[in-house]
């Protein structure tokens, strides 16, 4: 089973307008593309997602088969969490939680 991370960080925020004016104005973060959701922040090596969520943090896996990739999390300590689309959201045996995709080179 090979995981390898993207390039994508989501960030959850309780106010999209105050966090968006502060990594713009203060961090000098460019805006890229806006969804009702979510705003894309282009920050260099990284592309930062601002959204309303409870999960601070949330970073994204990609794997060659999301299901099984996902069983095998499970598995290993992990704690499925909710399923969007065809993606998984999990959380680690030590809290952290993470966007289980599937690899688009597979």
């Amino acid at each position: 089973m090979r995981f390898r991370t993207s390039d994508c960080i989501a960030i959850g925020v309780s106010d999209m307008t105050a966090a968006e004016k502060f990594y713009v104005d203060v961090l000098g973060f460019e805006v890229g593309e806006r969804w009702d959701e979510y705003v894309e922040l282009k920050t260099g090596a990284l592309k930062l997602y601002l959204c309303e969520d409870d999960a601070p943090i949330c970073f994204e896996v990609l794997v060659d088969g999301v299901p099984a990739a996902t069983d095998y999390l499970v598995e290993h300590g992990c704690k499925k969490d909710d399923e969007e689309g065809d993606e998984v959201f999990v959380t680690d045996p030590y809290g952290l939680r993470f966007c289980v995709s599937q690899s688009k080179e597979g």
